[in-house]
């Protein structure tokens, strides 16, 4: 068994684009993946989700 590691993310928008539970990403040669509904910050700038390595 393997254990993943589960850790909350702040992401650009510009960067991403649209998130949703279930998406991938990539930031320094590790993939995670989106858990649970990702939130945007006031302005709309900021992506915030929990992710875990996928």
């Amino acid at each position: 068994m393997t254990t993943r590691k589960r850790r909350e993310s702040c992401l650009w928008v510009q960067d991403l684009g649209a998130l949703a539970p279930g998406d991938t990403f990539e930031i320094g040669g590790v993939i995670y993946e989106v858990r649970g509904e990702p939130l945007r910050d006031a302005l709309r700038h900021v992506w915030k989700a929990e992710a875990r390595e996928a």
